[in-house]
C-alpha cells in the first residue's frame, strides 16, 4: 500500500517539532519511504512548496523524479469517489469544506 502526503505533512512539521536542524531524520524517512514506493506526494503540493522559498522549498526541489505524481484523468475520477464518501460522513460543513479545498 502507498500513501499520498498532503502540504500539510511537510509544512507543519518543518515549522514546529520536525524543523530540518532539529529532526532531518524525518526528512529522511519521507525520501527512503518514497523510495520503497510507500510514499507520493502531487504536482500541486510541490507547487505550493517551492513557492515558500525557504528550506522546505529547496527539499522539495532536491527530490527525485516521481515523488511529485501529476493529477492525470484516473485521480481526478478517484478524488471524486473520496469526495463522495466524505460527504456521506458526519462530517461538519467546514470540515468538508476544508477536505475538498
Amino acid at each position: 500500500m502507498s500513501y499520498l502526503l498532503d502540504t500539510n505533512v511537510f509544512i507543519e512539521p518543518k515549522n514546529t517539532f520536525y524543523q530540518f536542524s532539529v529532526c532531518p531524520g524525518y526528512w529522511d524517512w519521507i525520501a527512503k519511504a518514497h523510495g520503497d514506493g510507500i510514499v507520493f506526494s502531487l504536482d500541486r503540493v510541490r507547487a505550493e512548496l517551492v513557492a515558500g522559498k525557504d528550506e522546505l522549498s529547496e527539499w522539495a526541489e532536491r527530490q527525485s523524479d516521481g515523488f511529485f505524481l501529476s493529477v492525470d484523468q484516473a485521480t481526478t475520477q478517484a478524488a471524486g469517489k473520496v469526495s463522495a464518501w466524505a460527504a456521506s460522513r458526519p462530517f461538519t460543513p467546514a470540515a468538508l469544506s476544508q477536505f475538498m479545498a
